[in-house]
């Protein structure tokens, strides 16, 4: 049974913690201090929070905030092409061993609600995570991945790259072997001390 933990952002099934796609995928550097780091990590939580409320309102009221307002202004230019809502901040399972919760998914495109530009490769690989989720769970193959971020106004661009999914599978595989490691390496130091 796949169970998802908001409040430590931990997923498991069958008891057993299974690693989101930010852990399996590279990690960005950061040069700042930790509590600059927590803010930014409060400022993102904020801004879905803001978009998940924009989706639980079916996009009838935008309550003044700026965020929201560029962000409906965006969706309406982009609405053709993005297709149908049909799911947002979903927790997932995937058969091959991971978990994550896709910012939107829509019958024409996944996008996902960055701070700034970021890494397009590194997105590319999230992004290739959430694609093998909404292929096992929607039966959809969408080719449209789209990072949107805020500066001043919703900017968006696309981050799709067909060597991305197997490229994240190997990153998987790597993240179990790595994990397999270490607990061989434990337990040959237990055994070397005892």
């Amino acid at each position: 049974m796949f169970k998802y933990d908001p409040e430590k952002e931990r997923y498991e099934y069958d008891g057993r913690p299974v690693p989101r796609v930010s852990e399996i995928i590279p990690k960005g550097k950061f040069f700042v201090s930790d509590e600059r780091l927590e803010e930014t990590r409060q400022e993102g939580l904020d801004a879905h929070g803001s978009i998940k409320m924009y989706w639980d309102f079916k996009g009838k009221d935008t309550m003044g905030n700026p965020l929201l307002i560029a962000f409906d202004y965006w969706y309406k230019e982009n609405r053709s092409m993005l297709g149908d809502l049909v799911c947002y901040e979903k927790p997932m399972y995937s058969k091959i061993g991971f978990a994550g919760r896709p910012d939107l998914i829509f019958c024409n495109a996944i996008v996902d609600l960055k701070r700034s530009r970021g890494n397009a490769k590194t997105n590319a690989l999230q992004l290739a995570g959430y694609s093998i989720l909404v292929k096992e769970h929607y039966k959809l193959n969408i080719k449209k991945w789209i990072i949107i971020y805020c500066d001043g106004k919703i900017k968006s661009y696309s981050v799709y790259n067909p060597l991305a999914v197997p490229m994240f599978k190997e990153l998987l595989r790597d993240y179990y072997l790595k994990c397999e490691r270490d607990e061989i390496a434990t337990q040959l130091k237990n055994y070397l001390e005892a």
